[in-house]
């Protein structure tokens, strides 16, 4: 079934990062808040019969201004993923999939990340950073849903300490060798703001709060992508993650940043499962709107 190729993907287009060997000091800002990007996910391999199938969609959101999380203002980014606009899809696996993150603006440290997962059995998991522990401890609820239908129900209160929701046990605490660490879809923004060039290598240190602990990334080339039959100068970008057992993940995914000062995610793309998944940005995705 190729929806394990899209939830595959999904969860590799979720980033996060602080780099060890970039030069930070030079660096785009942070995209305007307010930004909504908007793609279709496409599968092509075996299971497809090597023909492209739209197989769900996808919104990254950087939300308009600052909310407080754990006595902090900080800001809010979010992925939302849904094969509800994907007829063949939602009747063999309907997928809702969120995953929100609250990390400073300056893109130094993430404080807390949930992520809900919703099918015919449904998780939602938190992952609070401490950064006077230099740890992340993470919790999961199970919620069982017998009809098989997606159940979207609110996110948790950012203001609370994962111990005061109800139902949720505590899984990994995962010890960091550096308290001011990033999560996955946080990175996605950091690498947006740095100077990169053909041939840079940078290495982020990850923390996911179980044995993610960073990427290799390297600017391989200047490509002109072809979207929408519109040419779109970029970066490619080689991403591979990291783990602490020292194990090949076994996958590598590619991502076509813009080549100009807004650095835009035009393209993900990830072989795995036979075939290939890709994440194209809409042209109704907003771009630039106000602060």
């Amino acid at each position: 079934m190729y929806w394990k190729a899209a939830t595959l993907l999904i969860a590799l287009c979720i980033w996060s990062a602080s780099s060890a060997q970039s030069p930070l000091s030079e660096q785009n800002q942070l995209p305007t808040s307010g930004e909504s990007l908007r793609y279709r996910v496409v599968y092509q391999g075996v299971l497809s019969a090597f023909n492209p199938v739209e197989i769900a969609s996808a919104r990254l959101y950087l939300h308009p201004g600052l909310e407080t999380v754990d006595a902090e203002r900080l800001q809010h980014a979010s992925l939302e993923v849904t094969t509800e606009n994907s007829a063949a899809m939602e009747a063999v696996y309907p997928l809702r999939f969120f995953y929100d993150s609250w990390f400073d603006r300056e893109l130094r440290y993430t404080t807390r990340v949930e992520l809900r997962k919703h099918t015919s059995k449904s998780y939602r998991d938190l992952l609070w950073f401490n950064r006077n522990q230099a740890e992340v401890r993470s919790y999961r609820r199970v919620e069982e849903n017998p009809s098989g239908s997606a159940v979207l129900t609110d996110a948790l209160s950012p203001t609370a300490p994962p111990e005061q929701h109800e139902g949720f046990r505590e899984r990994h605490v995962q010890k960091l060798a550096s308290p001011e660490v990033l999560d996955r879809l946080a990175m996605l923004y950091a690498l947006r703001t740095l100077q990169l060039q053909p041939g840079m290598v940078v290495e982020p240190v990850v923390a996911n709060g179980n044995d993610l602990h960073g990427y290799q990334v390297t600017v391989e080339e200047r490509e002109l992508l072809q979207l929408d039959n519109r040419p779109s100068a970029t970066l490619r970008l080689r991403l591979v993650p990291l783990f602490a057992t020292g194990e090949d993940p076994g996958y590598t995914v590619f991502l076509w940043l813009s080549d100009d000062t807004r650095r835009l995610p035009l393209r993900f793309r990830s072989s795995r499962f036979g075939g290939s998944i890709e994440l194209n940005l809409s042209q109704d995705s907003e771009v630039a709107t106000a602060e």
